[in-house]
């Protein structure tokens, strides 16, 4: 099985509202009021979401077609400004100087690393979150640890 159609066949079954990561709702207060973002490797959504939802125009992309043409209709049934694409950020990374937000959830390329931090314009933030070496997010990590 593909990348692609791996990752479609997770989103096709996926129900449930769309989440936002954790390190981008609790770090919300540095935002800009307006400008671009990109969500790599949107998955469902739920970082573009909560983007366009604060005044951000987004762009989202996936190497998955399902999980887009979700996005895509809740976005014009929502009516927020996501630009929702098909991408394989592998082949065909960001333009230089191009957001003023990058967002990635449990997406790791280190190749790609000095492309995104080329595609932020001047001040720009990068919120990334991902898994640690035994593959289990942060934050699940964090809960099983506390009790």
């Amino acid at each position: 099985m593909g990348i692609k159609a791996k990752w479609n066949e997770r989103y096709g079954d996926a129900t449930g509202e769309r989440q936002a990561s954790r390190v981008l709702k609790e770090n919300l207060h540095l935002l800009p009021d307006n400008g671009r973002a990109l969500d790599l490797a949107c998955g469902s959504g739920g970082n573009s979401i909560l983007l366009a939802q604060q005044g951000l125009q987004v762009d989202a992309w996936d190497i998955a077609d399902v999980p887009i043409a979700a996005l895509q209709d809740v976005a014009l049934k929502r009516q927020l400004s996501i630009l929702a694409e098909v991408r394989d950020v592998e082949a065909k990374p960001p333009e230089t100087e191009t957001f003023d937000v990058i967002v990635v959830s449990y997406f790791l390329d280190r190749d790609i690393i000095p492309s995104l931090t080329q595609a932020l314009k001047h001040g720009g933030l990068i919120y990334y979150q991902t898994f640690t070496q035994q593959r289990v997010p942060i934050e699940a990590r964090n809960e099983r640890n506390s009790g």
